[in-house]
């Protein structure tokens, strides 16, 4: 018989962390593309982002009352800090080699969102539209001129689809 064990516990922003043991046989490491891995010259390629209907894979993102502490909780779980930001509020985006995380200290939104990227979203999100899904609201992006949107499952998990 197969055991398993887990541990949960909560971030200092109250987001939930899982610790799972887990017997390696039949695991493996999920391959794919996102902002870690993908080559730079391809992002305005639209054709070329994996996923054919939200583009590619950002970040996690998160909202958080303190960067600097924030930061350092994930650091002590393993995570390293690729870019940390003032502007346009504190930000930073850390990683694991397979996990992208974007910590945000901002009043903009206050729940976790699965963030995804392309230079045609609002093409995308058009195609999205037809095909039925239409739980979508829009939000503005840098200056005003890009078009950015969060969807809204059924379940209520927020996925940001925004351009770049």
């Amino acid at each position: 018989m197969k055991t398993s064990s887990f541990w949960i516990f909560l971030s200092p922003d109250s987001l939930a962390v899982n610790l799972i043991h887990y017997d390696p046989a039949g695991m493996y490491q999920p391959q794919g593309k996102t902002l870690l891995n993908f080559p730079q010259e391809d992002f305005s390629k639209a054709e070329k982002l994996p996923n054919p209907n939200c583009g590619i894979f950002g970040e996690f993102a998160t909202a958080v009352k303190d960067l600097n502490s924030a930061v350092a909780f994930w650091q002590g779980l393993g995570f390293e800090a690729k870019s940390v930001n003032q502007e346009p509020y504190p930000w930073a985006i850390l990683s694991d080699g397979i996990n992208i995380l974007g910590l945000h200290q901002t009043k903009d939104f206050d729940y976790p969102a699965i963030t995804y990227f392309a230079p045609d979203m609002s093409e995308r999100v058009k195609r999205l539209k037809e095909s039925g899904i239409d739980l979508f609201s829009e939000r503005k992006g840098e200056g005003g001129s890009k078009r950015n949107f969060i969807l809204t499952t059924p379940e209520g998990q927020k996925i940001f689809l925004f351009s770049f």
